[in-house]
């Protein structure tokens, strides 16, 4: 087989050319939208690494917290880790990947976690403020009590003004909820337990 030839030309046609001229024109520095979930190794590994790389090529993130479990029962799946053998292999895996990317992992006693509260807590945040976009290097807990789902968020900012609007975000959406506190920790920091 020789050479694309477009029939109106009859001139060859080289593939790799006529894509790499495609990709430039498409090339608008849109940002990468990650999707992960708070609860995902994968995600935390590949949220340690996705600003640098989307800042190596002139682009931004867009974060999007989605729930891992609720997308599994909407297509009718289940995680891997539901299933034994796939458990197994997957917990190795987690810590290999992490190991491989550099990044320390802890795996929680019990997992999956529930992770409504941070993503809830999240896409509020998002809303109210852009500052608060981009969770890399932050960290939260979350654990149960009975019935009642908690976690413990400690999110560091660049500045004390990020700070303080992050701080301002938190109390307001705290306002709102019962067993919810808000405390600055200085240093940039500001923390959230929340517990429903």
């Amino acid at each position: 087989m020789g050479p694309l030839k477009p029939r109106e030309t009859g001139k060859p046609l080289i593939p790799h050319v006529a894509c790499r001229a495609t990709l430039g024109r498409m090339n608008t520095r849109a940002p990468i939208d990650f999707y992960f979930d708070f609860s995902s190794p994968y995600s935390y590994i590949a949220s340690e690494w996705i600003e640098a790389l989307a800042a190596r090529h002139g682009r931004t993130v867009r974060w999007h917290a989605i729930l891992l479990g609720a997308t599994f029962q909407a297509a009718g799946l289940q995680s891997p880790v539901s299933h034994p053998l796939k458990r197994e292999y997957s917990l190795l895996d987690f810590e290999r990947s992490a190991r491989f990317e550099g990044v320390p992992l802890k795996m929680p006693v019990k997992f999956p976690i529930p992770t409504q509260n941070a993503a809830r807590l999240f896409w509020y945040l998002d809303s109210v403020d852009p500052v608060t976009r981009g969770w890399a290097g932050d960290a939260f807990v979350t654990w149960r009590a009975g019935a009642v789902s908690c976690i413990r968020l400690d999110t560091r900012m660049d500045t004390a003004a990020q700070a303080a609007s992050v701080r301002n975000a938190l109390t307001t959406w705290a306002a709102t909820r019962a067993s919810t506190s808000v405390v600055d920790l200085g240093s940039e920091t500001t923390r959230l337990t929340a517990c429903s």
